[in-house]
């Protein structure tokens, strides 16, 4: 844990080192405050340097296991046997062919390509970086860079090229999409929902949304007992146990979804004033992360875990946006340090609590902490 806790504190300096250092930009009809790629490095350099030479830790032992299941030359591959993601299995060979059969290096490659991306994302859309930044961390998004990595390939670009969904570029959204289905084809989710969120936030299309969530979380068992049959004999047979028999997601983590929304709706004005697409598109995609947390409170939590991911990273982008924009700047800053001290109350017990204290492996760096 004590990793985590040093990347939570760069987090709280950059927040002040954001406050105190930018550059305005006029975007829509409002100023915002963005901040550099060497703030954000202070975070990431660090980040990617730890979490790209893990071993052990969470699902890491899989993807090993993995890793040293590929062939070392292209001419043994077969694709079959690559598993669900055949691009992401094609880098390993590639890796294992050109590079190193140690898996040391194509883990770090992984988590600096996914981070980098998380990084240009922050760096594009956020109103308040170094909340942003400390947001990543105190949220535990970035627990994902050694937790569910494929997955977060996926995430981490689609997130960076949210331009593609703010400026309603279909085709180019869609031949993303299909690419990076071929390393988690559960990015597939995100075709429906380019629709959706280009809708009116708290609007009749989001309102529906919010209501079909509530039924489905309410009906879960029901739904899912005549949906669980649908998996046997195929290859996700495996989690018909594991969410029918889970016990759902903590509450605490529903109220932190729900913050954001509440300051969305109280500040709505200010909102249809400034009519800026780019808060239009993260505001929805905080509903529906609330949302699927209403369904996940009902169920293991696995059932709608996979396409979370894809809509909570939003909320780095959203809370600060609102912190900024909604608020006066006395009121901000005290709306801040709330957040702030309630963050850090929230990454004490995911981390220490929920998650037994999350400890940190590398038997490269002969860490263990």
């Amino acid at each position: 844990m004590t990793l985590y806790w040093i990347f939570l504190v760069i987090g709280l300096v950059l927040i002040v080192w954001s406050e105190n250092s930018y550059r305005r930009v006029y975007c829509a009809n409002h100023w915002e405050m963005r901040g550099t790629y060497l703030q954000g490095l202070v975070l990431f350099v660090p980040l990617i340097f730890f979490c790209g030479l893990r071993s052990g830790i969470a699902d890491t032992g899989t993807y090993i296991t993995e890793f040293e299941a590929y062939p070392s030359n292209f001419s043994d591959v077969v694709f079959e046997e690559l598993g669900k993601g055949k691009l992401f299995g094609l880098f390993g060979v590639f890796y294992k062919h050109f590079i190193s059969e140690d898996f040391h290096g194509w883990l770090f490659i992984i988590a600096m390509i996914s981070a980098t991306f998380v990084l240009i994302g922050i760096k594009r859309y956020s109103a308040f970086f170094g909340m942003s930044l400390f947001l990543f961390i105190a949220s535990t998004e970035f627990v994902y860079l050694i937790n569910g990595m494929r997955q977060f390939i996926a995430i981490s670009v689609i997130f960076a090229f949210s331009n593609l969904i703010v400026e309603k570029k279909l085709f180019k959204f869609l031949i993303l999409i299909g690419i990076l289905a071929f390393i988690h084809s559960s990015v597939l989710i995100m075709i429906p929902v380019y629709f959706i969120i280009q809708s009116k936030p708290f609007g009749t299309v989001m309102k529906i949304t919010v209501i079909l969530s509530m039924i489905a979380g309410v009906m879960f068992d029901f739904l899912w007992s005549h949906f669980g049959s649908v998996l046997e004999g195929t290859e996700y047979e495996g989690y018909i146990d594991y969410m029918a028999n889970g016990t759902g997601v903590n509450v605490i983590r529903v109220f932190v979804a729900a913050v954001p929304l509440i300051i969305a709706l109280w500040g709505r004005r200010a909102l249809e004033e400034q009519e800026y697409p780019l808060v239009r598109v993260c505001i929805n995609m905080t509903t529906i992360t609330f949302c699927l947390y209403l369904v996940a409170l009902f169920s293991s939590g696995m059932a709608v875990g996979r396409a979370l991911a894809y809509f909570e990273i939003y909320n780095i982008i959203t809370l600060p946006w609102l912190i900024k924009q909604v608020f006066e700047k006395n009121s901000s800053r005290f709306v801040a340090i709330v957040c702030i001290i309630a963050y850090i109350i929230f990454f004490y017990f995911q981390m220490v609590v929920a998650w037994s204290s999350l400890g940190y492996e590398s038997d490269i760096l002969n860490l263990y902490l």
